[in-house]
């Protein structure tokens, strides 16, 4: 997940600014106009050692995030490292959390085919996608608005816009 994540994050000249954020930080990806490569927005976002991805839709009264892995970064930002999977949350399989001796096979496997998904459907181009909200550094793109995104992992859950 993590050379995915790096990969969507350079295609938009964004990583840096992943690695350098200190707080909260976050960006929405949304297809391109007149992208058929993909249609569901994806959410990236990090808060301190956290990393957090998620698609999500918006529903009558509240917006859905399906599905929505957390993983934490246990290395220097710039080093390559390997992520640590936190927690899985589906909408028909419910939040999983692990702890650092939790089995994880199947959510790391989910993981593995949503990382194949994000890859054949252009997530990784920027002529299929453009960033359309940005918390940590820059504005939003004027007349945008973001999706915004709920952060939690086992220890608790934190409300960001």
């Amino acid at each position: 997940m993590e050379s995915v994540i790096h990969a969507i994050l350079a295609a938009h000249n964004l990583l840096d600014s992943f690695h350098e954020a200190r707080d909260f930080w976050s960006v929405e990806v949304q297809p391109a106009e007149g992208s058929t490569g993909f249609y569901l927005p994806l959410i990236i976002a990090r808060d301190g050692p956290i990393v957090s991805l998620a698609h999500y839709t918006i529903s009558t009264y509240d917006v859905d995030y399906d599905p929505l892995a957390e993983f934490e970064i246990s290395a220097p930002a710039q080093a390559p490292s390997a992520w640590r999977l936190l927690s899985v949350y589906r909408f028909h399989a419910g939040f999983l959390a692990f702890d650092e001796n939790g089995a994880q096979g199947e959510a790391t496997r989910f993981v593995d085919e949503w990382v194949g998904r994000l890859r054949e459907r252009g997530y990784m181009e920027r002529s299929m996608g453009r960033i359309v909200w940005k918390a940590g550094g820059e504005e939003k793109e004027k007349g945008k608005v973001g999706g915004g995104m709920q952060t939690g992992t086992a220890t608790g859950t934190k409300a960001r816009m």
